[in-house]
């Protein structure tokens, strides 16, 4: 199961295997809400106030967070209900553009319902009263104020709960979507092959990894002891989104982003899928 916040739909290889397989999720991760601040007898009077103050603002963080979060992935959930969501129909080329777009559109919509909120009198300063939180209306302020919506931001911010961008994301789930169809595998099938993968072993840095044309045979099974030789076209995908993950985690802070970016469209992207230019 993915982690993160995330719209899921029906039938997704990502749910693949669970007991929920026909069904759309939300999954929504907020931020932790601290404890309610008790009274420490020894505590100084001015320490106390400190901490519910501080609790206070975490809280507010929090709540506008997870309001943001609700109406965003509610939006891509109206989407799937609509048809507005990625046509099948589409080249890849067409449909990555259209995943990106929706995105946007998503973003756009957000920013609108969060708007509508600060415009509503008195409801953010309400529901700080109500929830003993406070810089509610800061936070909606701020994520309004930076939200990305050019579509080259959009293609590089990372997705929720994954190292991976939004168009690295796409172009794997196409390509798992697509083996998945083609060859008629079954649910248990992938469960396999994300189990196996998932417990593969490097022997070599993310880096050799990446740049070697057969990065399954830098694998080894840590059950069987076994060097990986080849794996079925499904465990083979699942492998790249691995790689990638890893190869970003392991990415020196202080390393060009755009040399790393495009190092992983170059190795596993279809050839017609690439970065809009940076302006």
């Amino acid at each position: 199961m993915s982690d993160g916040n995330r719209f899921l739909r029906a039938g997704s290889h990502e749910i693949k295997g669970s007991a929920f397989l026909l069904s759309d999720w939300i999954l929504l991760e907020p931020s932790f809400v601290p404890p309610e601040f008790r009274e420490d007898p020894d505590e100084k009077p001015e320490d106390a106030e400190l901490f519910r103050e501080t609790n206070r603002m975490r809280r507010g963080k929090c709540i506008a967070e997870f309001v943001g979060l609700i109406a965003h992935e509610t939006v891509h959930a109206f989407n799937r209900v609509t048809a507005k969501a990625t046509a099948p129909s589409l080249s890849r080329k067409q449909r990555a553009a259209a995943f990106i777009k929706e995105e946007i559109d998503t973003r756009e919509k957000e920013k609108e319902i969060l708007d509508q909120l600060r415009k509503t009198v008195n409801v953010l300063e309400k529901a700080e009263k109500e929830t003993n939180s406070q810089g509610l209306r800061k936070r909606i302020d701020n994520q309004v104020a930076t939200t990305k919506l050019a579509p080259w931001a959009v293609e590089r911010d990372f997705v929720s709960g994954t190292s991976l961008t939004y168009l690295e994301l796409f172009v794997n789930n196409l390509l798992v979507s697509e083996s998945i169809e083609k060859g008629g595998i079954r649910s248990s099938e992938v469960r396999e092959n994300k189990e196996l993968v998932g417990r593969l072993k490097f022997l070599g840095s993310p880096e050799k990894v990446t740049q070697s044309k057969f990065p399954e045979r830098l694998t080894q099974d840590p059950e069987t002891k076994f060097l990986t030789t080849s794996l079925p076209e499904i465990g083979d995908l699942l492998l790249v989104r691995r790689i990638i993950e890893e190869h970003w985690k392991e990415r020196d802070l202080d390393a060009d982003f755009e040399v790393f970016l495009q190092r992983h469209r170059e190795a596993f992207f279809p050839k017609e899928i690439s970065y809009t230019p940076l302006p």
